[in-house]
This record gives C-alpha cells, sequence and structure tokens, in this order.
C-alpha cells in the first residue's frame, strides 16, 4: 500500500511535466499535448491493481503553476505550486485546520523523471491511428515507452483519455487519465499561517 502513494505523486508530476512539454504539429496527439501544455484542466486519475482492495481516483485541478489534488484513501487534498522545473511547494491542511506551505524534496521524482521518458508519451510516432474507432490510438507494437505499456489514447471533443498499464517499482497499475475542462479551472492557493 505505501507504493500507491509515490505512485500517485508521479503520476501527478507527469501531469505537470506535459504542462511544459511543447509540441509543433498538427497531429491530435500533439494538439492534446498543447491543450496540457496552456496549464489549464482537470485530470481525473484512476488506478487499480489486484493488492489493492478498490480502484484509486483522484481528481487534479491545474491552473497555471498551480494544481489541486483531492483527497484519497491513500492522500490528503493538497496544492501544489511548481515555482521553476525542480522547485515545489506544497499546501496542506494540518490537524489544526490551518494550510500549511513547506517545500517538496523533489529528489525521489528526479531520479523517476530520468528513468521515464515521458515526451514518448504523448509522441504520436509511438502510436497507430484505429481504424475502427474514431479518434483512437493505440501504441504500436514496436514502441518501448518506458515505464508504460499497452497504451490508448481516446480524443474526444472536449476531453483525452489515456488508458495504460503503468509499471512501477516491481508492480503494474491500470491506469486510466482522463484531461478535461481545458480553460476552466481557476485556482487560488490557500492562505497559510
Amino acid at each position: 500500500m505505501k507504493k500507491i502513494t509515490p505512485c500517485l505523486s508521479l503520476l501527478l508530476v507527469l501531469s505537470m511535466l506535459l504542462t511544459m512539454a511543447s509540441c509543433a504539429s498538427n497531429h491530435p496527439i500533439n494538439k492534446i499535448a498543447e491543450k496540457i501544455n496552456e496549464s489549464n484542466y482537470q485530470m481525473t486519475l484512476t488506478l487499480s491493481n489486484e493488492s489493492l482492495p478498490t480502484s484509486i481516483t483522484q481528481v487534479s485541478k491545474v491552473d497555471g503553476n498551480i494544481m489541486h489534488t483531492s483527497e484519497t484513501i491513500f492522500s490528503d487534498e493538497k496544492y501544489t505550486e511548481m515555482i521553476d522545473d525542480v522547485t515545489y511547494y506544497e499546501y496542506s491542511m494540518g490537524t489544526s485546520g490551518r494550510w500549511s506551505k513547506q517545500k517538496v524534496n523533489t529528489k525521489d521524482l528526479e531520479s523517476f523523471i530520468d528513468d521515464h521518458s515521458f515526451d514518448d508519451l504523448f509522441d504520436p510516432d509511438n502510436y497507430e491511428k484505429d481504424k475502427e474507432e474514431k479518434g483512437t490510438y493505440k501504441q504500436k507494437k514496436d514502441a518501448v515507452i518506458d515505464g508504460f505499456k499497452d497504451i490508448t489514447i481516446f480524443i474526444g471533443d472536449e476531453s483525452c483519455t489515456v488508458e495504460m498499464t503503468m509499471l512501477y517499482d516491481g508492480l503494474s497499475f491500470e491506469t486510466t487519465m482522463v484531461f478535461s475542462k481545458f480553460g476552466k479551472i481557476h485556482l487560488t492557493l490557500p492562505k497559510t499561517n
């Protein structure tokens, strides 16, 4: 169970990293990456694994350099402020009912990022268009994307769903990320002591 929290955190960092990606193609996958790059969206993340009693769903909202993450059974509600590529602050509510701010240790995240190429996750060259399902792209058999496999991207008019198996620390997690509400999120950091 302790492996779930880092797994959630790493996927949230993925979404923040995607906000920093830049794409220059008219391919539908690149167009979605560009929308994410505008740093204003909601991501609903669902993880499941046979060792878990139930699936875990977490909703994150991104507005510029601020992310709000909903509470799950493994983590509390929090805000994350990204100052630059390696400086993050986390805002969490303490037992006193007041928000506190602390700098996040990014060493574990940096090693994960170094080991996994998130650019490949939204690289259209790694996918082929499904001939039967409109807006559907499946990972090519010869495409290797570190840390992920069996990826399918569904692109709709107002959302994008990524279904995949995520590999982390010897475990595999069936993962769904739904990106939606592009340009409709407004966040303000909580006041701290």
